[in-house]
């Protein structure tokens, strides 16, 4: 029920340069103060509340937080080995994506950056660019680098379709909403757009076929 004062001076390297090293001051209300609960007081009952009591047992609980984290950990390994063979493949190939392209790539970025900000924090992409002090052109251009190896990405996935007679198909595109965590293929249609859908599923297919295909050499890990 407090109202304190918190005074502060943002970092001299913050990102907004409006505001490097400016002395700044909050007022904030205190709502509430939580303390972290100890795992001596994770018991079934507190497991049951939290779940809406979809899980009623610690021993489940526990269990479903490692079975996600197993998931988790499957699925970053799966896309590193793909990352690195799509980049090696792209180191030994000459791709040159057109400005047309490249510009394509800059769309979707802007795109799902405002999207992204609009669901998280209930800002658009304009406000933030405004907030750190930069132009839409600035902000823009900032992404060439990133959209034109995207673009370039994007040419090899489909050389690879073509050359492999890999195809989107009904079948193709309910694999990835279920692999990603859509309801059906109809929500997923509905997140994104008909282009972006297209090569989001061709470039699963072609992961995969890749994934499925590398020769990989896998060595322990330092004792660091």
């Amino acid at each position: 029920g407090e109202t304190v004062n918190v005074n502060v001076t943002f970092p001299e390297d913050y990102g907004a340069e409006n505001l490097a090293g400016q002395d700044a001051l909050f007022v904030v209300d205190i709502n509430k103060i939580e303390r972290p609960r100890t795992m001596a007081q994770v018991d079934d009952d507190f497991v049951s509340e939290i779940t809406g009591g979809e899980y009623t047992t610690v021993d489940s609980f526990h269990q479903m937080l490692k079975d996600g984290l197993q998931s988790y950990n499957d699925s970053n390994a799966k896309e590193e080995l793909a990352d690195a063979a799509l980049s090696k493949i792209l180191e030994n190939s000459t791709v040159e994506p057109s400005e047309a392209a490249v510009d394509w790539q800059k769309d979707i970025y802007i795109t799902t950056y405002d999207r992204a900000l609009s669901q998280a924090y209930g800002m658009s992409l304009a406000s933030m660019i405004q907030m750190y002090g930069q132009t839409y052109q600035e902000f823009r251009d900032g992404l060439t680098e990133g959209a034109t190896e995207a673009a370039s990405r994007a040419a090899l996935v489909y050389e690879i379709a073509q050359k492999e007679g890999l195809t989107v198909t009904d079948e193709a595109k309910a694999q990835y909403a279920e692999e990603f965590g859509y309801e059906d293929v109809d929500a997923l249609a509905a997140a994104t757009s008909e282009s972006e859908l297209e090569l989001a599923v061709l470039s699963n297919l072609v992961v995969d076929h890749v994934v499925a295909n590398s020769n990989v050499t896998y060595t322990e890990p330092d004792e660091e």
